[in-house]
């Protein structure tokens, strides 16, 4: 199971016939100029490998702790992991970030999971130049 891939460019290519190891998706993928990460874990143990580079025009090669840019991807595992525990009755979509926080300002208070996963909550984006520092 692969549990996190991170790239600059295209997306991992499908593994050739003949490659039958994590290793040599690795070899196949260097050979192709992929430039990335990625982590997978199976019933042997846990691997992870890093390729090609981190900054082209410095030359620095990605290591396994290279952080990446990933965009939004992160907001959609942050969903499933939420709906997880929504599903295993630990949390409500209804539950206000009051009830789950204790130090939010008063103004958030009334906000809930559902807003946040539908991104209908009022925040502010924290990606923009519109962002405030007061969240």
């Amino acid at each position: 199971m692969v549990l996190g891939t991170a790239a600059c460019g295209p997306s991992l290519p499908p593994v050739p016939d003949g490659v039958s190891t994590i290793s040599g998706y690795a070899e196949h993928l260097r050979d192709t100029g992929f430039s990335g990460a990625f982590l997978v874990d199976h019933p042997a143990g846990t691997e992870s490998h890093a390729l090609g580079l981190a900054d082209r025009e410095a030359g620095t090669g990605n290591e396994v702790s290279t952080v990446f840019d990933i965009g939004s991807i992160a907001k959609s595992f942050t969903a499933a992991a939420v709906l997880h525990l929504v599903d295993d009755g630990l949390l409500e979509l209804g539950t206000s970030l009051g009830e789950l926080l204790a130090d939010v300002p008063a103004d958030k208070r009334e906000i809930t999971v559902r807003q946040l996963l539908e991104h209908t909550s009022g925040c502010a984006s924290t990606t923009t130049p519109r962002a405030t520092s007061n969240r």
